[in-house]
C-alpha cells in the first residue's frame, strides 16, 4: 500500500479535504504506525557520529541529539 501525505489548500478544512477524497473513493486511514527506515536510521547514526567527532560544533553530543 502506498500512501499519500496532503495538505489542503488555505481556506480548506482538513476535514472538508478529507469529507472531498472521501466522494472520490479515497480511503482515509487515521491509525498510523510511523516506522524509520533503516537507511534514516543509519544516516542519523552517522551525523550524531560526525557531530560528536568535530568538536569544531562547538555542541556536546546530547545537543546534537536534540538537534537530530
Amino acid at each position: 500500500m502506498e500512501t499519500l501525505t496532503i495538505k489542503p489548500p488555505k481556506g480548506v478544512s482538513l476535514s472538508d479535504a478529507k469529507i472531498a477524497l472521501e466522494r472520490l473513493n479515497f480511503e482515509i486511514i487515521d491509525d498510523q504506525e510511523y516506522t524509520i527506515s533503516d537507511a534514516y536510521r543509519k544516516e542519523l547514526h552517522n551525523r550524531l557520529r560526525e557531530w560528536e567527532l568535530s568538536p569544531e560544533t562547538g555542541i556536546s553530543l546530547d545537543d546534537a541529539r536534540k538537534l537530530a
